[in-house]
């Protein structure tokens, strides 16, 4: 068993360094910084919350890869990628980087334990989703409160996010929701949903 677990380690630093290794071609300094920032807070929640973390790192290290390329490439890759592409993300393509990402990392590392879970954790991590795995919701929660984030309250969601993965995702994704509103912006599907199953969920909890 302890073979077993270095050996998946090790592939899933392998991957992690790869990852890196690309993005600091494909982002700006500002985006490098916070991916790795990203990373950092995953490990901590990881490690908090009892969770081996590999799986977790990878997804937080290429949440952004494809977050600065041109719209108009956007579009071509998720064409490419045989991508569904909402109306929403026809207008903002943007929208679009984390499902490419997703698919990137599919094609790339399929052979990767929890590769599925990982995809899923980066295809949706800008507006939340109710994930089936705790990948997703660590790298939401990281996504929105790694060390580089600065805004009102943010250490007591740190401090939340260090007790209660539920609480924390909840609160977060209460965040992204009230900074949508306030920037009269159009709500993602994904936000809505995720949002909703917290409520009608009656004792919902992070699975494992």
């Amino acid at each position: 068993m302890a073979m077993e677990r270095l050996r998946l380690t090790l592939k899933y630093n392998t991957v992690v360094e790869e990852v890196h290794e690309t993005l600091k071609n494909k982002v700006t300094k500002k985006r490098l910084r916070h991916s790795e920032g990203v990373l950092q807070y995953s490990k901590k929640l990881c490690k908090i919350h009892g969770y081996e973390s590999g799986a977790c790192e990878v997804a937080a290290i290429a949440h952004d890869l494809f977050r600065d390329i041109p719209k108009n490439e956007l579009l071509v890759l998720a064409r490419n990628y045989e991508i569904p592409i909402m109306d929403i993300e026809r207008k903002n393509p943007i929208l679009l980087h984390g499902k490419i990402a997703a698919r990137y990392l599919g094609e790339k590392f399929g052979h990767l334990e929890k590769i599925e879970e990982i995809m899923e954790a980066v295809s949706y991590h800008t507006g939340g989703f109710p994930f089936t795995s705790y990948v997703g919701y660590i790298t939401f929660i990281s996504d929105g409160l790694e060390y580089g984030r600065k805004f009102k309250d943010v250490e007591s969601l740190r401090e939340l996010s260090f007790k209660s993965l539920e609480k924390s995702f909840e609160e977060v994704l209460r965040n992204t929701l009230k900074y949508t509103l306030k920037k009269d912006l159009f709500l993602l599907p994904e936000s809505i949903i995720a949002w909703n199953s917290i409520k009608y969920t009656d004792g919902w909890s992070v699975a494992g």
